[in-house]
């Protein structure tokens, strides 16, 4: 995630990375957790388990 946000940053205004810093940390890290890419699929983030 580091990579993503440090090549997001100088693209976007910086409130707007920082609403999706945000949203990453406090939403999908915890959800998701320490699954690898490869365990994670479609059905678990639309199953309605996720809260945004």
């Amino acid at each position: 995630m580091d990579i993503y946000l440090t090549d997001l940053e100088p693209r976007i205004k910086r409130n707007t990375f920082l609403t999706k810093k945000h949203f990453i940390e406090t939403k999908i890290l915890p959800y998701f957790g320490k699954r690898k890419l490869d365990d994670i699929r479609t059905s678990m983030s639309s199953s309605g388990k996720m809260k945004l």
